[in-house]
């Protein structure tokens, strides 16, 4: 079979995201982009699967994070407006209809939401004031309470118990920046009770979900050393641990009896899920398919579990198993006939050294065509840094390696998923020991006989844009072309213009630049351009409210000073990263003809 297609033929094929099963388990709401960007769809359970889906979100716009009204048939959802980040939150009835606004808000940056149960107010994190705290919209008055505000806060992601008396959030009291709590606080207002607290130096509210009688909670914390999962007994505060062990664990969920507890384990990149018998202990993994299997929700009265899965060779899509026969059920194929599945590249796992012996384990991506010669080659770094390239759907990556390109995809120090050690290790160290790390895959290629470093480019999106410029001007001899998307050039002008909670999460990671100046500078590409010896293509969204384009303007004069050669593609419409078809289409494009010249 042919193994190269078009990007055309790719655009075509869809992907299903974040899902929310309505409160009686047989109705689901996602996120699917079959029409080029984001749209909330709402499907029903049916005996055979799931009846014909239903767009429930016209007009312009991606519209994300659906939730579902506790007592009305209609859902809400976030949505953003050219990549601004100002999402207003809409309500729509769940068979369709109009939507309604319900936060009228639009100078206010809004990060998380959740109903109470009554339906009659909602959580909302956002920077009404200027500062990111927690508020209550009261729908009938439209009025807005600050409830909480914790200034070392960080995503406070807030949760109503099941019967409505408390807020569950994630805040931090405490000078040390790397600190996070599990707090709750009564929906009422009033004190706040710390409820998980293991460590000063820790986050122990990661991820967090009430039990339905409300006096416990799942949560989340890294304060043993990887991401394990615990119950807290809301009475008493004492904790009872479900799973810990080496891998990271997230999302547990528990199910509507409140005898079961789901979560997943991410692998190596590969994410399964267990269930956790509360009475016993007793523990199985779920058989599914190999990939990223996530977002899981308790379905049908507790009699089944949807969930995500996503894979190299799979978008992501909504698949069921039955808790009582283990069937298991693709509910929705967004690859249809569009690209065969055997067109499609499935990664290996490989592991190098880096250069102080540290273990980098890296996805690596190879053309189906056959090898002839050395391959122009690609390094594709993910962002955060505390992020991780896992075994998901990556359009891009099949569209470059149909092209002919190898691509190898390191988690470097500083990513999730290998534990909290690995991940401390470039904290004050951005563009230092994780840059090594990269420059070790390209001559891990280059061992391998799969590339030379005169055909290797570089790229990457957010902190693996900042890499990418981090690599031309500090390992310039490693990388034949590099193409930084919406990257960071000077860490002082990213700090800010930036949000507030992100300058929260620069100085946990590289402490605050007034007290840092001389890290600051040296690990701000901008001061070093006179280095870059290989073309650039800059990408970046002129809306971004994350990595401004100042970042972008900053450069420019310097690689005009130093006669680099770049080119550059500003999308107006598009703020940190690409979400529209049209936008992701051209910039794949473009990125294949660049590398194509330069690394050929």
């Amino acid at each position: 079979m042919n193994s190269k297609f078009s990007l055309e033929e790719l655009s075509k094929v869809w992907r299903v995201g974040l899902f929310e099963a309505s409160p009686d388990g047989m109705k689901i709401a996602c996120m699917w982009d079959r029409e080029g960007f984001w749209e909330i769809f709402t499907l029903k359970l049916t005996e055979d699967g799931v009846d014909r889906p239903k767009k429930v979100s016209p007009a312009p716009g991606t519209k994300l994070y659906p939730e579902w009204n506790p007592i009305e048939d209609k859902v809400t959802y976030m949505k953003d407006n050219n990549g601004d980040e100002r999402y207003e939150i809409y309500q729509v009835p769940a068979d369709g209809g109009i939507p309604v606004n319900l936060t009228n808000r639009p100078d206010v940056l809004k990060q998380a939401m959740c109903w109470s149960p009554d339906g009659k107010t909602i959580a909302v994190e956002g920077n009404f004031d200027g500062k990111f705290a927690l508020w209550i919209l009261t729908l009938e008055t439209g009025d807005y309470e600050k409830l909480v505000y914790h200034p070392l806060g960080r995503w406070m992601r807030p949760r109503y118990s099941p019967d409505g008396k408390w807020i569950a959030f994630a805040g931090n009291r405490t000078s040390n920046p790397r600190n996070q709590d599990l707090y709750v606080i009564s929906s009422q207002g009033g004190p706040e009770q710390k409820i998980v607290s293991l460590s000063d130096d820790s986050e122990d509210a990661i991820e967090y979900r009430w039990s339905p009688d409300s006096k416990q909670i799942a949560f989340v914390t890294n304060t043993f050393g990887s991401e394990d999962v615990g119950i807290a007994i809301l009475k008493d505060k004492t904790i009872s641990w479900v799973a810990k062990d080496r891998w990271e664990k997230g999302n547990p969920v528990f199910s509507p009896d409140g005898n079961v507890l789901s979560y997943t384990v991410n692998e190596q990149g590969n994410f399964d899920l267990y269930l956790t018998q509360l009475a016993d202990m007793k523990t199985e993994k779920l058989q599914l398919p190999k990939g990223v299997n996530y977002n899981q929700r308790f379905c049908r009265n507790g009699k089944s579990i949807v969930f995500l899965h996503s894979g190299p060779t799979s978008p992501g899509d909504l698949w069921e198993t039955s808790l009582e026969t283990g069937e298991k059920r693709q509910l929705t194929n967004s690859l249809r006939d569009v690209v065969k599945a055997e067109q499609l590249v499935e990664p290996e796992i490989v592991t190098y050294k880096s250069y102080d012996g540290l273990e980098i384990s890296a996805f690596l991506y190879l053309p189906k065509q056959p090898k002839n010669s050395l391959l122009p080659a690609i390094l594709w770094i993910h962002g955060g840094p505390t992020a991780q390239w896992v075994n998901s759907w990556k359009p891009g990556t099949q569209f470059l390696t149909s092209a002919g390109f190898a691509i190898l995809a390191p988690n470097y120090r500083g990513s999730t998923g290998y534990g909290k050690e690995f991940r401390d290790l470039n904290l004050k160290d951005w563009g230092g020991g994780d840059l090594q790390d990269i420059v070790a895959g390209v001559k891990y290629l280059e061992n391998q006989g799969i590339s030379h470093r005169s055909k290797v480019g570089i790229m990457g999106t957010s902190y693996g844009g900042y890499t990418t410029w981090m690599a031309l001007t500090k390992a310039p001899d490693y990388f034949a072309a590099g193409v930084p998307i919406c990257g960071m050039t000077n860490l002082v002008t990213d700090f800010n213009t930036t949000r507030e909670d992100l300058q929260l999460y620069s100085i946990r990671q590289m402490g605050h630049p007034d007290e840092n100046p001389q890290l600051y500078r040296d690990r701000s590409p901008v001061n070093f351009a006179q280095n870059i010896r290989a073309p650039v293509f800059i990408i970046h969204g002129a809306r971004d409210p994350n990595v401004t384009m100042g970042n972008t303007d900053e450069i420019e004069p310097h690689l005009t000073k130093y006669n680099k050669p770049y080119e550059k593609k500003v999308y107006p419409d598009e703020g940190h990263g690409l979400l529209k078809l049209k936008n992701r289409i051209d910039s794949l494009k473009l990125t294949r003809n660049f590398f194509q010249r330069h690394l050929s």
